[in-house]
């Protein structure tokens, strides 16, 4: 349809006249493609910086747990009052001369909630770190790693070539602009960064292959239960992979129908952006790489000729010519060490777990003897509730659009990470080698639960009492499911953050990641406030002067590890 423009005619009169067909359609084409995401965008992100540095005005004692308490309940209050002003606008459009202003508020408030989601959490961790400048876990595990990488880097020091390079630069960068180069505050100031920035690099994500609220939903149940403030970053690669390559298996299935130039802009695309993701973190790679190969193949148009085969092929291995480029100063080092026999030892809590358990990852807790009452029983032959959930979901997927792009992703990551699994599980007695096999729990139950919303929005398409309701009252649907999904995002961030406050490491939880930041003396030689109040005369632990690195391998060897378990379970 043509676009009519008004213009000045003889004596003042109006007339009208035709608008120029492509000035007119670019403008659309810039509103609807680039416009509106950028709107998206930059609604999330401020959002989610602005409601973590509100949190910095919390007075209460993070190391008491009243005071925890009393916190988190700040938190939510704040979090209604923004989610109450977002819902309220979208209100305003559902009748009267607002109407028109709906789709631009629909994207204002999903992107809206969808910062709020993380925010919440990041804000839990700007409380917990009160009065220190130490980051999660203070000096010990891979956080005195990263830090020890990014001192190296500003001294003009490389680091191991095969780890990611991206974010222990991107350290050293961030604490030489703001911090003079401290990188254990540099890193405690990226880690409560980029856990806000979680929610709203997910939506940004899924905003290609699905609409504004589908793409919430995808954050608040599919990603953010699996949100890591340790080292956040490596979730964030895992929670864009998934529908970044679903956009991928799109081009390659309509390849064929597209011009030369269009193709290899999306090839150039898609490829960078798999490299940088493999820079930031490449281990999700090694488990989505079989259902990544599987995709590929059954979204190439075997049956339209020759020519459509050979044009998605190109598509295809143009976008891994760029994604090989870009990450090849990883990827190199990556697949020598590899070739090489090198092996991964170190146990951690999820890796004696049941290996068909994945309704929840511990996250890198050590090893003992809570896991002999781990996982919890099931209802329904050891299998719980929610698996089923995850489960049924999976087959309602897989029925109603099994050649979808997305679910053909989702559902080869799930099985080629579940195949790579149960190899690696059943050589662990045998090579005395763990390969972080672990890990593909993320993996698996991230997939199962954005297959979960999938066919909920394939259903509610399909279901003709849903498309009559939606038809009749689909304004207000909207606004209602919108406003239970905002309670459940609070609910999540409010119990993940909970997770992540200061808990004593006797108790095994996340929680004494933040109690060993508190413990630990400032540099200017003081306590934290919160820890001397609460810890009485007994002072805080001094720091190394150097960063503690991983230990050596022999220190944790996998043997020692698993006979430690048998005497546990002997009663020795």
């Amino acid at each position: 349809m043509d676009v009519v423009q008004e213009a000045a005619g003889p004596g003042g009169a109006t007339v009208g006249c035709r608008a120029d067909p492509d000035e007119a359609g670019g403008r659309r084409w810039y509103r609807r493609r680039i416009g509106g995401p950028a709107l998206e965008l930059v609604v999330a992100v401020g959002v989610a910086v602005g409601f973590t540095y509100w949190a910095r005005n919390l007075t209460d004692n993070p190391m008491e747990r009243i005071g925890q308490v009393s916190a988190l309940a700040a938190l939510q209050f704040r979090f209604a009052v923004v989610a109450v002003v977002l819902l309220a606008a979208l209100v305003a459009t559902v009748r009267g001369r607002f109407t028109r202003y709906r789709p631009v508020v629909l994207r204002v408030a999903c992107a809206g909630l969808a910062g709020l989601a993380s925010a919440l959490v990041a804000a839990a961790l700007v409380f917990a770190l009160r009065g220190t400048v130490w980051p999660l876990n203070g000096q010990y595990g891979d956080t005195g790693q990263l830090a020890t990488w990014a001192t190296d880097i500003i001294h003009g020091k490389g680091i191991q070539p095969f780890y990611p390079p991206a974010f222990p630069y991107l350290l050293a960068w961030w604490s030489q602009a703001f911090t003079g180069g401290n990188t254990w505050h540099g890193l405690q100031q990226m880690e409560i960064l980029t856990t806000a920035l979680y929610g709203p690099t997910a939506y940004a994500a899924w905003r290609l292959t699905v609409r504004p609220p589908w793409a919430l939903a995808m954050v608040v149940v599919g990603a953010m239960p699996l949100i890591a403030p340790y080292k956040p970053y490596t979730n964030i690669v895992l929670v864009m992979l998934v529908p970044l390559f679903a956009r991928f298996v799109r081009g390659m299935r309509r390849a064929a129908g597209r011009g030369p130039r269009r193709n290899a802009v999306g090839a150039v695309l898609a490829g960078a952006g798999f490299g940088v993701l493999f820079l930031v973190y490449s281990g999700w790679y090694v488990w989505a790489a079989p259902g990544m190969l599987v995709a590929a193949l059954a979204s190439v148009p075997w049956a339209r000729g020759r020519r459509a085969r050979l044009v998605s092929l190109g598509y295809a291995a143009g976008a891994a010519v760029v994604a090989f480029l870009v990450s090849a100063v990883n990827l190199i080092p990556l697949l020598t060490s590899a070739s090489s026999g090198t092996t991964d030892r170190y146990a951690y809590f999820d890796t004696y777990i049941e290996p068909t358990y994945i309704a929840m990852f511990r996250f890198n807790l050590p090893a003992g003897a809570t896991t002999l009452s781990w996982p919890p029983p099931g209802e329904l032959g050891g299998v719980g509730v929610f698996t089923l959930l995850l489960l049924a979901g999976l087959g309602v997927a897989l029925t109603l659009g099994p050649r979808l792009p997305l679910v053909m992703t989702a559902a080869g990551f799930t099985a080629g990470a579940w195949l790579m699994r149960m190899w690696f599980a059943q050589h662990m007695s045998r090579d005395h080698a763990v390969q972080l096999y672990p890990r593909t729990t993320v993996l698996i139950l991230y997939c199962l639960l954005v297959l979960c919303v999938y066919a909920a929005k394939l259903a509610s398409e399909r279901t003709r009492a849903v498309r009559e309701m939606t038809a009749r009252r689909g304004r207000v649907a909207v606004v209602a499911a919108l406003a239970s999904v905002t309670l459940l995002t609070a609910m999540i961030g409010s119990s993940t953050g909970n997770r992540f406050l200061p808990t004593s490491p006797s108790a095994q939880s996340a929680g004494s990641e933040t109690w060993n930041a508190q413990r630990l003396r400032q540099p200017d030689g003081s306590c934290s406030p919160y820890w001397a109040k609460t810890q009485g005369k007994g002072g805080c632990d001094e720091p190394t002067p150097k960063a503690v690195p991983n230990p050596a391998p022999t220190d944790h060897l996998f043997k020692g590890n698993l006979d430690d378990l048998i005497g546990v379970m002997a009663g020795d």
